[in-house]
């Protein structure tokens, strides 16, 4: 069985790794979003996605561009790659393809990495 991730939980973490780097909680993040910290905590492990929109309002909570959140995501997606592991789009395709999915705590130190090398 093939280790990988989706990239929804990709885009999910970077915007934990965002939120964590500026002290905002996951409560203060959802209330901003307009749902529940359950909801925002599904989005952050990649259990929801965000549409476009929600995506843009992130940014600007957070103080970054748009772009900046899917270069991120982008970088780590090559970097899992990279190390022979699958990124997909969505949970069925990774049900479909028998991916052992990466828990947050793995996900999140790639993706940590990533962050702190940009700023």
């Amino acid at each position: 069985m093939d280790a990988g991730t989706t990239y929804s939980a990709i885009v999910g973490n970077v915007i934990k790794q965002l939120r964590d780097d500026r002290s905002i909680s996951q409560g203060d993040m959802a209330e901003k979003m307009d749902i529940s910290q359950a909801a925002w905590s599904k989005l952050e492990n990649g259990k929801s996605t965000l549409s476009a929109s929600q995506l843009a309002k992130v940014a600007d909570f957070l103080s970054v561009p748009t772009h900046q959140i899917i270069r991120y995501a982008d970088d780590a997606k090559k970097n899992f790659k990279a190390e022979g592991m699958k990124v997909t789009y969505d949970n069925k395709e990774a049900d479909k393809l028998g991916l052992m999915l990466l828990g947050a705590a793995a996900i999140g130190a790639i993706i940590a990495t990533i962050v702190m090398a940009k700023k």
